[in-house]
């Protein structure tokens, strides 16, 4: 019989309960709801920043750009689209199903001013690139010190 206990890998072996507990509501008990639109899924992130901008990268595998939205409002940059389902296969036995279909999103709150005017994204092999950056007011400046 198949046991429908998750299988845990040996890296949380002598961690702390609370890193498990915490990567389980991160990562299998999302908000459905982020904004206006009802969220399915939400795909993998990263967001890196530097001293002049700010890289979200979103991983959307079998997607198109033209599946995807961006939105910017209120320094909040949000993901978002539907990714469908391929056609189901009445004759076939499916013993699992894994992959995620249906609405999507995710929010990032910007943590500093950006320049709205000079967003870029890039969208290439299931992976997008948003680079924002950030506005002059935002960007640190080095102070010489005087003798």
């Amino acid at each position: 019989m198949m046991s429908l206990t998750p299988i845990v890998s040996s890296n949380w072996v002598g961690r702390p309960a609370r890193d498990m507990f915490n990567w389980l509501w991160e990562n299998t008990l999302p908000s459905f709801f982020e904004g206006d639109r009802e969220c399915m899924w939400h795909p993998r992130i990263d967001v890196a920043e530097s001293d002049r901008e700010i890289t979200v990268t979103a991983e959307l595998p079998g997607l198109s750009k033209d599946d995807v939205e961006i939105t910017l409002t209120n320094n909040m940059l949000t993901i978002g689209g539907e990714k469908k389902r391929e056609t189901e296969n009445k004759n076939e036995n499916y013993h699992m199903i894994e992959r995620s279909f249906g609405s999507f999103c995710r929010t990032v709150a910007l943590p500093v001013e950006v320049d709205t005017e000079k967003i870029d994204a890039v969208f290439k092999d299931g992976v997008l690139s948003v680079r924002i950056p950030k506005s002059e007011k935002a960007v640190p400046k080095k102070i010489a010190i005087t003798d």
